[in-house]
């Protein structure tokens, strides 16, 4: 499981602030958002790889989960190929406006038979958002299993 320093956590905080026109607000969520910021959710696609002692991993499940937010929701899911790649839609994602990293805390989960592996996602998907592409690619840095 990877985790970020803290000082890239504060990093985030910090500078989120920016929103996006290709948002899509729900009222179900709140709207403004009280302490933090603007509530709004976002689709994007998710494109990344799964290796194990330095292989492609095939046949792995891959799913972008959140841990507080909306603790246990799922918001995607796919299956990795013979190199290891999965690519799937995520669908509603929650940004909280300042309070990444704080109120919100998305992970991609792999199974594979016995084998498990997390790893994060929150700077990569508020990267995206916050660039407007709607679009995280992390091949370049494998999930291990």
């Amino acid at each position: 499981m990877v985790r970020y320093p803290t000082i890239l956590m504060v990093s985030l905080l910090v500078a989120c602030g920016g929103r996006s026109e290709d948002t899509d607000d729900s009222d179900d969520l709140g709207g403004e958002g009280g302490a933090c910021g603007e509530i709004t959710e976002h689709n994007l696609s998710i494109l990344g790889r799964v290796t194990q002692d330095g292989q492609p991993v095939e046949g792995a499940d891959v799913w972008i989960e959140e841990r507080l937010w909306t603790f246990g929701q799922t918001f995607g899911n796919g299956i990795t190929d013979a190199d290891g790649v999965f690519e799937f839609q995520v669908q509603r994602v929650v940004a909280v406006e300042d309070c990444w990293g704080t109120a919100l805390d998305y992970v991609a989960v792999v199974v594979r038979g016995d084998d498990t592996a997390e790893d994060d996602m929150n700077s990569s998907l508020f990267d995206a958002i916050n660039s407007g592409t709607f679009s995280v690619d992390t091949t370049a840095f494998p999930i291990k299993l």
